[in-house]
């Protein structure tokens, strides 16, 4: 009689393998998670007032139950990520109503780890495809898919591995702001559409800018494999060599006959000397601890620079044409000097007024051919309100009219 009773020891309770729940919280909420990177979790068999989708309510009993189906769900979970570690890793949440895949550590009931997330039959994947699917593809689309809290719009990194048709896409629905990579379609949501070109398109529906405070390139020539370096501007240097010798010649022509030279001329010469490695363009030392030469010859070491802007430059460079076009207006302003150097013609056509003002000196200059003034409907006036007018010839004056008078007055 004076034996004491004691419950026979149980083991701890087991989970012999994962299960799916989903993930629940506070009303009207996308997401309510933990400060370290935790959130709520129901199970299907838990029962109670709002059990998950196939789950049973608590019909037994006048409590809530084990099933709220919001923030009074169980406790806490960690959620596992790709790679986490002290202020660096991934960072997705499931949101609320999202289907996780919970496992327990060492099969302890009471650590719970959530290792993955799952689409079902009500939850649909962003880049649907393949069999029974309404997208015009056969599953080709990956990537990562987005959702604002209040469902407004989405954000979108996007692979599309269709044979032949490579091609990367991040997008915003914000402005309809996007960057597209390599074989450009139509696209919308999951469907891929008609075809819109090869290469690169940045585009939005809102502002734009682009900044670069050491120096920008813009330039249409092929570097064929992405050989050589970024600032690699040969064509642009020897162009610009050419753009010299041109006005060279023609400022010592000018000189000879007292005409007033280009003065634009020296600062053309700095431009090109900050973007030519044979002067200043090019980097002067190593960089990150790697020696700032290009490779030759297939080795690692070489002697040839590396390029660089030596002043913050912006250049504009093509082996073919360059047209800027507008319906409206443009402007070109230059606080110091402006030069246009071409090798062969230059047109500047109007078609209704043209201008040319000078503050000081105006000269127009043929070195090997006529000047021809001509008003095909209207007179021509020749002016000097504070000098006097002067018209030279090394031979004859010819000064014809078809009218009857023709007048000469001092």
């Amino acid at each position: 009689a004076a034996t004491p009773l004691r419950a026979l020891p149980q083991d701890h309770p087991r989970m012999p393998g994962p299960q799916s729940a989903r993930v629940v919280g506070v009303a009207d909420a996308a997401l309510s998670p933990s400060r370290d990177h935790q959130v709520r979790i129901q199970f299907p068999w838990q029962r109670g007032d709002q059990p998950t989708p196939g789950g049973l309510t608590d019909s037994a009993s006048t409590a809530p139950g084990h099933a709220p189906g919001d923030q009074r769900a169980g406790t806490w979970v960690p959620v596992a990520e790709w790679v986490a570690g002290p202020n660096w890793g991934s960072h997705f949440l499931p949101r609320i109503g999202s289907e996780v895949l919970v496992e327990f550590l060492h099969g302890d009931i009471d650590q719970p780890r959530i290792t993955g997330q799952l689409y079902n039959g009500e939850l649909a994947p962003p880049f649907g495809g393949g069999l029974d699917a309404r997208a015009s593809h056969p599953g080709t689309l990956s990537g990562l898919h987005t959702q604002s809290h209040d469902g407004s719009g989405t954000q979108q990194w996007l692979l599309d591995d269709t044979p032949g048709q490579l091609r990367t896409r991040l997008h915003t629905s914000l402005a309809d702001t996007r960057l597209e990579l390599g074989y450009l379609v139509q696209h919308s949501d999951t469907a891929r559409g008609a075809l819109r070109g090869q290469g690169f398109e940045l585009a939005s529906q809102g502002w734009g800018n682009v900044h670069a405070a050491q120096g920008l390139l813009l330039s249409s020539s092929a570097r064929g494999q992405g050989a050589s370096t970024a600032l690699d501007v040969a064509e642009a240097v020897a162009q610009l060599h050419g753009a010299q010798r041109t006005a060279q010649a023609l400022h010592a022509t000018l000189t000879q006959q007292q005409v007033p030279g280009l003065d634009a001329h020296p600062s053309v010469t700095r431009l090109r000397e900050a973007i030519d490695p044979q002067a200043q363009g090019k980097y002067t030392a190593a960089v990150g601890g790697q020696a700032a030469t290009k490779p030759a010859d297939g080795g690692r070491d070489g002697q040839a620079p590396v390029e660089r802007f030596a002043q913050a430059r912006l250049l504009g460079e093509s082996p073919d044409h360059i047209a800027w076009t507008t319906p409206a207006s443009a402007v070109a302003y230059a606080g110091q000097a402006l030069q246009l150097t071409v090798q062969q013609d230059a047109q500047l056509s109007a078609g209704q007024t043209l201008s040319a003002v000078s503050g000081q000196h105006t000269a127009l200059f043929a070195q090997r051919g006529p000047i021809k003034l001509i008003a095909a409907a209207g007179p021509v006036s020749l002016q000097a309100h504070t000098g006097a007018l002067e018209l030279l010839a090394d031979q004859a004056v010819t000064v014809t009219a078809t009218a009857t008078d023709t007048r000469a007055s001092c």
